[in-house]
């Protein structure tokens, strides 16, 4: 007896298990714009030396500033204002930082200087600003950040540098941009 109603309650759970399965759930969304990875060239190319930039205005009234950075096969650094506000080796984890201090309340300036790895290098970042712990406004990389090769010759003073705009490789996954866990530092 004991066995015939197990196998009834087994049967009778079946297609509540086969529902759950043809009905998953839904991706994890934020509600911000998606970040997009990105690299100068299309072939992804390696072993380059790379630097991103952007210029930005600061939304009136803003009151925090969060900065999450991925980098794929690469590492880099990141300076807001012309200061360092983080730093990623080749395969590190994914910071999240609080850069309120690194932004002023008009306009600002955002750039990645960034080293290939051995593989298909690309970078993604944003920059959440918030007030009164509402977004307000959302900075992510995409195809409108311009980008050289990052060479002494680039970087001095008064040397015009040739630029383009950035290539994207599509967005971060939501679930990336989500999980805790991938973010291990939380201060520079």
């Amino acid at each position: 007896m004991r066995i015939l109603i197990i196998v009834w309650l087994i049967l009778l759970s079946a297609p509540s298990v086969v529902a759950l399965q043809e009905n998953p759930e839904p991706p994890l969304t934020t509600g911000e714009p998606a970040a997009e990875w990105i690299w100068a060239t299309e072939d992804r190319q390696g072993c380059q030396n790379i630097a991103f930039s952007r210029e930005f205005v600061a939304p009136a009234g803003f009151s925090a500033a969060r900065l999450r950075l991925f980098a794929d096969f690469a590492g880099c650094s990141v300076l807001v204002n012309g200061q360092t506000v983080a730093r990623v080796d080749n395969f590190g984890p994914h910071p999240d930082l609080d850069i309120t201090d690194f932004l002023r309340q008009n306009r600002n300036s955002i750039s990645i200087r960034a080293q290939g790895g051995h593989g298909p290098s690309a970078i993604a970042l944003s920059l959440q600003m918030t007030a009164d712990h509402e977004a307000i406004s959302t900075l992510v990389s995409d195809a409108t950040w311009q980008t050289q090769p990052d060479t002494p010759a680039s970087a001095a003073p008064g040397t015009p540098a040739e630029s383009w705009a950035a290539v994207s490789f599509g967005k971060v996954a939501p679930q990336l941009r989500s999980d805790p866990r991938l973010s291990r530092i939380t201060a520079l």
